[in-house]
């Protein structure tokens, strides 16, 4: 998850910003500083590449957020979508080579226990 909610929350934010929202409103929603929205927004953080299911979803989700309940809970279905579209495992593949992925190493990167 190290880095597909960063990647979540660029992506969200850089849609948001094209809807019309501040930084200091994304931030907000995000429960961040306004720095952390520019970083997304610029692409200094969260630099995940999502597939196009990925993505369809993620403009989804932006048609839902309008508040911190809104970002919590369609952040938490984008990080289901990522777990079931195999998301999850092709950026742990791209970061840790080719490493086996194992139901413990995804118990690791999802809850971050063994």
């Amino acid at each position: 998850m190290y880095y597909i909610i960063p990647g979540l929350k660029s992506c969200i934010s850089r849609c948001l910003k094209e809807k019309g929202y501040s930084q200091s409103e994304i931030a907000r929603m995000l429960q961040v500083d306004r720095a952390a929205v520019s970083q997304y927004v610029s692409g200094k953080r969260g630099q995940t590449k999502f597939d196009k299911e990925t993505s369809d979803e993620i403009k989804k989700s932006v048609l839902m957020i309008h508040d911190v309940d809104s970002m919590t809970r369609e952040i938490q279905r984008l990080i289901v979508v990522t777990r079931r579209n195999k998301t999850l495992c092709r950026v742990h593949k791209e970061i840790n080579g080719e490493m086996p992925c194992s139901p413990e190493l995804i118990r690791l990167c999802t809850t971050g226990s063994y």
